[in-house]
């Protein structure tokens, strides 16, 4: 049995919906057409199209694939997201010890006049 695939399936649909508008459009060129009666089909065309569009786009997010590449971008910005929290904590402690350092080195010239 042969396996159908949604997304072509869909995708042909909008083509064939886009070479319907299209060729509706060029009836508007043409004298003594009702020019109300083809925009409301063309509009009519554009809705369905739109819809399918949506449907397609519904259709990819709840594909297994993509649900897991999904949760593995998820759990990338999760561990990101740790690293920087990490980062910021080192550069704290970084900023602290130069607070430290700077003070020893302020004492000991203090005191070196003193020795």
């Amino acid at each position: 049995m042969r396996e159908i695939d949604l997304n072509e399936v869909a995708d042909q649909g909008v083509q064939d919906l886009q070479r319907a508008i299209e060729q509706l459009n060029e009836l508007l060129a043409l004298p003594g057409v009702d020019i109300s009666a083809i925009e409301t089909k063309i509009e009519a065309l554009e809705d369905k199209q739109s819809d399918l569009r949506a449907l397609t786009l519904d259709t990819i997010e709840r594909s297994d694939e993509n649900r897991l590449a999904l949760a593995a971008v998820e759990a990338a910005g999760a561990a990101l997201t740790r690293e920087a929290g990490q980062i910021r904590e080192a550069a704290t402690a970084i900023a602290d010890a130069e607070k430290v350092i700077a003070a020893v080195g302020s004492l000991i010239g203090a005191l070196a006049p003193l020795v």
